[in-house]
């Protein structure tokens, strides 16, 4: 299936084989060609490095070069277009990548074995948490780096859900997701304040259309 669809400034191409978006996207680069500033380089977003070097490959292999391309994830290219938004100079530092999983590190520390909602983590952990010993421990740390990318995908893909958490809003949790997950990132909210890319995704559209 292919289907094509075009609004003002947005041209949509829909079709569930990569082949014919790959095609697609050769022929616009084609047409655009002598308007492109060939010192700026030429953006496609992607969603993993293997579909990066597979288009990269076809690219070259229609255009004989691919050259000055570059392909960010769908978490950059949204940040960037965040930032520039809300003109902001950089991401909100206390909701790095990095501090989302010491965050979440506390709180799989702090956990109490007794309440229900905690016993997939605290079986997986398998032993009763004690903080001088999973502060250095790997599986802990593992795991709260794991959680840490989940929630960095969530803000991307779900930012609902992840503004619902941030709240605390009470509900059954989606299928297939977890019930402490979304209490897991509401204590997490709870350390590091607002500001994640969620927030302030509505607050940048809210921006553009004053514009």
């Amino acid at each position: 299936m292919n289907q094509t669809s075009e609004t003002t400034g947005l041209r949509v191409h829909r079709s569930n084989r990569v082949e014919v978006h790959a095609e697609l996207l050769s022929t616009l680069l084609a047409a655009d060609g002598p308007s492109i500033d060939p010192m700026k380089a030429i953006t496609i977003v992607v969603g993993n490095r293997g579909t990066e070097r597979w288009l990269s490959h076809r690219i070259a292999h229609m255009h004989k070069v691919c050259a000055n391309v570059a392909f960010p994830f769908p978490g950059t290219t949204i940040q960037r277009l965040i930032t520039w938004a809300l003109g902001d100079e950089q991401r909100t530092r206390n909701w790095s990548l990095a501090s989302v999983q010491w965050a979440i590190l506390g709180e799989l520390v702090a956990l109490e074995p007794t309440e229900r909602i905690w016993a997939p983590l605290t079986d997986w952990l398998g032993a009763e948490p004690r903080p001088a010993a999973h502060i250095i421990d790997r599986r802990i740390l593992g795991l709260a780096s794991e959680i840490a990318r989940v929630f960095d995908r969530l803000t991307t893909f779900r930012p609902v859900w992840i503004r619902e958490w941030s709240m605390g809003i009470p509900h059954q949790p989606p299928e297939g997701v977890a019930p402490w997950l979304p209490e897991l990132f509401h204590r997490v909210y709870r350390r590091l304040g607002p500001g994640h890319d969620a927030e302030r995704c509505l607050q940048a559209i809210a921006n553009l259309r004053q514009q």
